[in-house]
């Protein structure tokens, strides 16, 4: 069984693995097809791969709370929302500058976390 670091380097080639799978789904859509058709074939492929998995990690009890049913419809509907700007702001104002300013994001996650999570004042 993996442990430690290499566990760690084992997930993490997973997760590379699994984005590279969904740019490559997501390419396969918009080749012949609109940027519309694309995101829906890349949100139908992340919510079926979540459901061949979830049987392994999923507590199926907690489907009875309602924040469950929040969270799996705003998993649903975010992506997708960001997928169609993405593809708008690469149309506009090309796919350099796109992803540039896309890697701010977690730089506009951060702001609105910190403030949650410490009060005013305490720095």
């Amino acid at each position: 069984m993996l442990e430690g670091t290499t566990l760690a380097a084992a997930l993490a080639l997973l997760a590379a693995a699994s984005f590279g799978l969904v740019r490559h789904v997501q390419s396969k859509g918009l080749d012949t097809n609109d940027a519309l058709t694309g995101s829906k074939i890349n949100t139908a492929a992340v919510v079926a791969i979540g459901l061949l998995f979830s049987p392994l990690y999923l507590d199926w009890s907690m489907l009875q709370a309602r924040g469950a049913w929040i969270y799996a419809i705003i998993g649903v509907f975010f992506p997708f929302l960001s997928m169609q700007l993405q593809y708008a702001a690469i149309l506009r104002v090309g796919p350099s500058i796109t992803s540039a300013l896309g890697s701010f994001t977690p730089l506009f996650a951060i702001f609105p976390a910190r403030s949650l999570v410490l009060p005013a004042g305490s720095e």
